[in-house]
């Protein structure tokens, strides 16, 4: 009792000490490497600071001094700061929709050679996606399409269609508009931007922890219930999520309408890679997950389709919410 009695009076004044809202500060890790920047969000492994030239930095928190790692268990964010949380969904308010938590993993990207319909272009290989992200449980839809960037480009009309006939920069014209308008408004995580999805988390995402051809199994006889393709679709796009999603919650990822994806178009690395993205530059971009004009087996999972920078026909997009620093 002698020593409990002891040390709470230090206690309360170590506590009252600490800065409880995000402020700029020096941080150290237990290399002794030290960094400026004000610390906007924690989750249960991580600290995430915003540095003084407005980029972002993650550090473990296991990497952090000891007394840097007490100052970021105190830490609260400021009112009214928008939080992220590691597993769940995250909303947007404007225009409304709702995107799944996409946790950290690694997987074979590509298909077998014994992959029916396979392309030279789909070689197996190890990547990891070394941090989690959000994506749409739906493509994005022409009503929100209409919402960010006022008339709609798709041949088909209907607000729950999805939005179709964009080309790969109106696609990252939308996820750099979305981003302003959220950070404008406040609703905008610190350290967090909407774009597309890069090639390797869509394919991630679209297995959902599978191997198989596609996310539900090998065969494309039960495709029917998860997409939108040639065979089922009678020639026309349909109102997102009416099909099965697969398990991270994820609807129409094969058919229905191509989704553009970030990177240029490039053979995959020869080994291992952590979080790719394509190459520097090129003259094609990459969309996956085919459309209503393909066959079941060209919306296979491995499946990439190489386009040209105006490509736009059956083409739409699905959102990502990433970290500036990816």
């Amino acid at each position: 009792m002698v020593l409990r009695k002891r040390w709470v009076p230090s206690l309360v004044l170590f506590l009252s000490a600490l800065p409880l809202y995000s402020q700029v500060r020096e941080w150290r890790d237990i290399s002794g490497n030290r960094v400026r920047g004000e610390m906007t969000s924690r989750e249960i492994d991580a600290i995430t600071l915003r540095l003084e030239d407005g980029s972002a930095l993650v550090i473990p928190m296991d990497n952090l001094s000891v007394d840097d790692r007490r100052i970021a268990f105190a830490w609260r964010p400021r009112h009214g700061s928008p939080r992220l949380t590691f597993g769940r969904p995250w909303k947007v308010s404007s225009p409304d929709l709702t995107m799944a938590w996409i946790p950290p993993g690694d997987y074979r990207r590509g298909s077998s050679v014994l992959e029916k319909d396979r392309s030279e272009d789909e070689t197996l290989k190890e990547v990891v996606v070394s941090r989690g992200f959000w994506l749409s449980k739906h493509e994005i839809t022409q009503a929100q399409w209409k919402l960010v960037m006022g008339d709609s480009p798709s041949e088909f009309d209907g607000a729950d269609l999805p939005v179709e006939g964009v080309s790969w920069a109106e696609a990252s014209a939308f996820c750099k508009k979305l981003t302003e308008s959220a950070r404008a408004n406040g609703t905008l995580p610190p350290g967090y931007a909407y774009s597309l999805p890069s090639e390797a988390q869509w394919e991630y995402a679209c297995r959902a922890r599978t191997v198989s051809a596609f996310f539900h199994g090998n065969e494309a006889g039960g495709l029917a219930n998860y997409a939108w393709t040639s065979e089922n679709a009678q020639g026309k796009t349909h109102p997102v999520g009416e099909l099965r999603p697969n398990r991270w919650g994820l609807h129409d990822m094969h058919g229905n309408v191509l989704e553009w994806c970030r990177d240029y178009y490039g053979e995959y690395p020869k080994a291992k890679s952590i979080n790719p993205t394509g190459p520097k530059d090129g003259s094609e971009y990459l969309a996956r997950g085919g459309s209503i004009l393909n066959s079941r087996l060209e919306c296979r999972s491995a499946k990439r389709f190489k386009m040209a920078v105006e490509q736009r026909e059956m083409v739409g997009l699905r959102l990502a919410l990433v970290p500036n620093w990816r």
